[in-house]
C-alpha cells in the first residue's frame, strides 16, 4: 500500500490543497439577476407607471453596480425567510 501525494495532502491538519479544491464557487450572472428583479417588479401590485419607472432604472444600471450589490440583495432575501423555514431546509443539505 502506498500513500499518494493527494493522500498526504488530505491528511494535513488544514486539509491542504484538497480542501481548497473542494470549495464551490457560486457565480450569479447579472443578466439573470436583472430578469429576476424585473419579474418581481412585474408581479407586484404597484401601478404601471411605478413598474415602468423601476424597470427603466434597472435597465440603466451598469453591470458593475449590480455586481457590487449582489451580497446586499442576498442578505435582504435571507432576512425575509423565517428561521423556522431555515431550520427545516438546512438539515436537508
Amino acid at each position: 500500500m502506498t500513500l499518494t501525494k493527494e493522500g498526504i495532502d488530505f491528511l494535513l491538519e488544514n486539509g491542504g490543497l484538497t480542501a481548497k479544491k473542494n470549495t464551490i464557487t457560486v457565480r450569479f450572472e447579472v443578466d439573470t439577476i436583472k430578469q429576476l428583479i424585473e419579474a418581481k417588479i412585474e408581479a407586484s401590485n404597484i401601478s404601471e407607471k411605478e413598474k415602468n419607472s423601476l424597470k427603466a432604472h434597472l435597465k440603466s444600471l451598469p453591470k458593475k453596480i449590480l455586481e457590487g450589490e449582489m451580497l446586499s440583495l442576498l442578505q435582504m432575501g435571507l432576512h425575509q425567510i423565517p428561521i423556522h423555514d431555515i431550520m427545516l431546509w438546512l438539515p436537508k443539505l
